[in-house]
């Protein structure tokens, strides 16, 4: 019988010690454990906590996840498979110890969308440039570091853009920074007003997908003949342009 270790919450493996089955369908016909009477799976049950992890996202941190890290680094391949089977790629980063899972929909138009997605708007996408390169000013293996009123304030710069009123503004603001926490993006820290800008944010926007989104950034703030009207749509719209569109899960 399996049963969670109390201290690490890692399953350990009872039957070795002699104890009686609950059942007698206790091993597969390839010889991999099973866990209930009709359980046909042949991942342990580590392997299969770490399937369940990266499927329910965000993502899958040494940081945050010492134990299950260790059990995906020594069963990567078995795991790998098995998400590809449900439309899924793994992606692993063995120097920031990160790992999360993408659709691969792009691939082939009949697959179906497994992992929920979500859409920036150009407010959004504006915060998370800010957050990359501020990170880009912490040296590596260094946490960044950044405070709620710091970034709320930098991001005064496209209300100027925008034409939007200032109260109905710092709401969209605060609405983009929840969004991020929630996708865990930002992560909270012992202060209450300051977060660490998660690793991840570097895998998910590659570097040429963060150029493309400084220069249609720089082409917003340069605008001043733009329209009012259009200026505000386009921080409403859930539009993104392709660079943005990323599973911030």
């Amino acid at each position: 019988m399996t049963t969670p270790d109390e201290e690490t919450g890692l399953a350990t493996d009872r039957r070795h010690a002699g104890e009686a089955e609950d059942f007698d369908n206790d091993t597969g016909s390839n010889g991999a454990h099973s866990y209930w009477p009709t359980d046909t799976g042949t991942l342990e049950f580590d392997s299969r906590r770490v399937l369940v992890a990266l499927v329910k996202g965000p993502y899958l941190s040494a940081a945050r996840h010492r134990e299950l890290w260790r059990v995906l680094i020594n069963d990567e391949a078995q795991i790998r498979s098995r998400l590809a089977d449900l439309f899924l790629e793994l992606t692993v980063d063995p120097d920031f110890e990160l790992a999360f899972v993408r659709g691969v929909k792009e691939y082939d138009e009949r697959i179906p969308q497994v992992v929920r997605t979500a859409s920036l708007t150009l407010l959004d996408s504006a915060m998370v440039l800010y957050l990359r390169e501020e990170m880009s000013r912490v040296g590596p293996g260094l946490r960044c570091i950044v405070g709620k009123d710091v970034v709320a304030e930098h991001m005064q710069l496209y209300r100027q853009a925008t034409s939007t009123d200032f109260s109905i503004f710092n709401k969209r603001v605060s609405a983009a920074w929840g969004k991020l926490e929630k996708a865990g993006v930002l992560l909270k820290t012992a202060s209450e007003d300051r977060f660490e800008v998660s690793p991840a944010l570097r895998l998910i926007f590659s570097n040429d997908e963060i150029e493309a989104l400084r220069a249609q950034y720089r082409r917003l703030r340069s605008d001043s003949s733009r329209d009012a009207a259009d200026a505000a749509a386009l921080t409403d719209s859930s539009e993104t342009a392709d660079a943005i569109k990323e599973p911030l899960w």
